[in-house]
């Protein structure tokens, strides 16, 4: 006994209806993977800006922190002058 061309057709509109269905998941994953930016760093952590020791014992002393953002193909770097590092240490 064959097959009649009612069970083909059904094991055909099975087949295209999964690889439709797996075609569309992968787009998906991928359209999901490129607009959903990916959290590399978190905006705030902990830096050394100077050593304990080297600070003066009552007043402010300034420091510069240097911080690189690479951004495709530009990276960029971005300085930043703290003046109360005392204060922020106590």
């Amino acid at each position: 006994m064959s097959a009649g061309p009612e069970d083909r057709r059904s094991a055909l509109r099975k087949l295209v209806t999964g690889g439709f269905a797996l075609l569309t998941a992968a787009l998906g994953g991928l359209v999901g993977a490129v607009a959903v930016p990916g959290s590399a760093a978190s905006p705030r952590r902990w830096r050394r800006a100077a050593s304990i020791f080297d600070l003066p014992p009552d007043q402010p002393m300034p420091a510069v922190l240097a911080e690189r953002h690479a951004d495709g193909w530009y990276e960029t770097s971005k300085q930043a002058v703290i003046s109360k590092l005392r204060q922020l240490l106590c």
